[in-house]
């Protein structure tokens, strides 16, 4: 049985109900600086090492225990989408969902300062009287004691909770824009979340666009069938570069990948690329030549193993390429064709990116998601007319 939005969002907020009860003592986690990253687009593509502390907020929390589900495939918990026909309304949960978590935070900051003004008060008057009475010296020094002791145990506690209540809000934030986005379109069937999977870096190398991937990261797991074709879309972010330690690595994109089940009929492979800062330029192009397609706008840039190959942008693709546009929000479109699989990535600035904590989650972010998801459906509406296309 697959768990509905409906009973998603109910267990949810029973469990942030119970969680607002429970008085926390302390906590010197600063959530939102941890969560959140610079404002500007550009930043997602050069982040600092502060950065990406931030960002494996943002795409992991592996600390945190998953909710308790009976609704699961394996060990991964997916829920069904139940349709959200407004945007407004989308964007109204979204932002209901954030205030809630940010009012909660506000609460237990203000408890843990309280708690350690409290404890500093008593402990500085110990260690006051001991000055003049040497036989409270004990007392002083097992008060010291208990007060550093009782701040670590809480401070783990509530760095606990306070992970939990970020879930919350990121299942919620999740099934909320995803129910819009997926849940509305007929072209679209058997839609499944699972928010919090992950794709192994192995399988995300395989889309074939960048060299020396060395880490990656994912969220926001969706999978079902478009135009009857098997596909899943997850965020996912890029690290290239020698090894880990490498100071020097870069980030290409962030943003959402698709993959298809359709491959080309023979061996072959097309990279269609479209970007303004080239940043996030494909670099796995060894045995690709940039070739020119009649009809398609000079802007794209495409790579491909032979002419026979490039018979796959047909002009229904070159029309349906033609949808995409470039702006402050959508920074860079990869599609790779291959007789293996159909991959398309979708790099997007911080504003769609991250998860909004103390600033509301527009509108705006929503529409171009939504727009962008409608343009991947001409692109493979495009590919499965095609005879150089097969689907598996």
């Amino acid at each position: 049985m697959i768990m509905t939005l409906k009973e998603k969002v109910e267990e949810v907020d029973q469990s942030v109900l119970e969680k607002k009860e429970e008085t926390l003592d302390k906590e010197n986690l600063e959530v939102k600086n941890d969560v959140s990253l610079d404002d500007s687009c550009e930043e997602t593509k050069k982040e600092t090492d502060e950065e990406i502390k931030s960002d494996e907020v943002i795409f992991s929390n592996e600390e945190k225990k998953e909710t308790p589900s009976m609704d699961y495939e394996g060990d991964i918990p997916f829920f069904e989408l139940e349709p959200i026909v407004d945007p407004d309304e989308a964007v109204r949960l979204v932002n209901e969902s954030r205030v809630a978590f940010t009012e909660f935070h506000t609460k237990t900051m203000k408890n843990t300062k309280i708690l350690q003004i409290v404890f500093l008060i008593i402990v500085a008057g110990a260690i006051f009287a001991a000055s003049f009475f040497p036989q409270m010296l004990t007392i002083t020094i097992f008060l010291v004691s208990f007060y550093f002791i009782l701040m670590f145990f809480q401070t783990k506690r509530t760095r606990k909770k306070i992970n939990d209540y970020v879930e919350d809000y990121i299942v919620k934030y999740g099934l909320y824009i995803d129910s819009y986005v997926y849940g509305n379109n007929y072209m679209l069937k058997d839609i499944k979340l699972a928010y919090k999977h992950k794709i192994d870096l192995e399988e995300i190398i395989k889309n074939d666009i960048y060299k020396n991937v060395i880490k990656t990261q994912s969220r926001d797991y969706v999978k079902g069938k478009m135009l009857g074709v098997n596909f899943y879309c997850s965020d996912v972010s890029f690290k290239v570069g020698n090894s880990l330690k490498d100071k020097n690595y870069k980030v290409p994109a962030v943003g959402k990948m698709f993959k298809f089940n359709l491959r080309l009929k023979n061996e072959g492979k097309v990279i269609i690329y479209l970007s303004s800062t080239k940043e996030g330029k494909p670099t796995n192009l060894d045995g690709l030549e940039l070739t020119k397609i009649k009809d398609l706008d000079e802007k794209f840039e495409v790579y491909a193993s032979s002419l026979e190959a490039t018979k796959v942008i047909t002009p229904s693709l070159i029309k349906s390429l033609s949808s995409f546009e470039i702006d402050d929000n959508l920074l860079d479109l990869v599609i790779n064709i291959n007789s293996k699989e159909t991959y398309v990535l979708l790099s997007y600035c911080d504003k769609i990116m991250v998860i909004p904590y103390d600033k509301p989650y527009e509108k705006e972010s929503l529409l171009q998601y939504n727009k962008d998801v409608s343009n991947v459906i001409g692109i493979v509406n495009s590919l499965i007319n095609s005879k150089e296309m097969n689907k598996y």
